[in-house]
């Protein structure tokens, strides 16, 4: 039963994180620009997905009664956002190579 109590925030709290990702995932075309787009892509690729995939669970969630297992749980969704938010952080961490600046 908790986790039938949980589950709402989490999702809420899921899809706030992914969208302030991919902000931030943006916002390093110019911020970091030293960090090859390819990085940049596959990890927007890894929040994209994760999206999907969140929309998808929650609408075959919606789907089963209470007494259902659920397609979704608390702790799946945690597991998630610490890979990826490790991904990001990663990435906006990353310091400029010392010849970046050099002319």
């Amino acid at each position: 039963m908790e986790e039938y109590k949980l589950r709402p925030q989490a999702i809420n709290d899921t899809r706030n994180y992914l969208k302030e990702w991919e902000k931030t995932l943006l916002n390093l075309n110019t911020t970091h620009p030293w960090i090859p787009i390819k990085e940049k892509y596959v990890t927007m690729s890894m929040v994209k997905q994760a999206q999907n995939w969140l929309e998808k669970t929650i609408e075959a969630q919606d789907n089963l009664t209470l007494y259902d297992n659920p397609v979704i749980k608390v702790y799946e969704l945690n597991d998630m956002l610490e890979m990826l938010g490790q991904n990001v952080t990663n990435l906006k961490s990353r310091k400029p190579p010392k010849h970046y600046y050099e002319v």
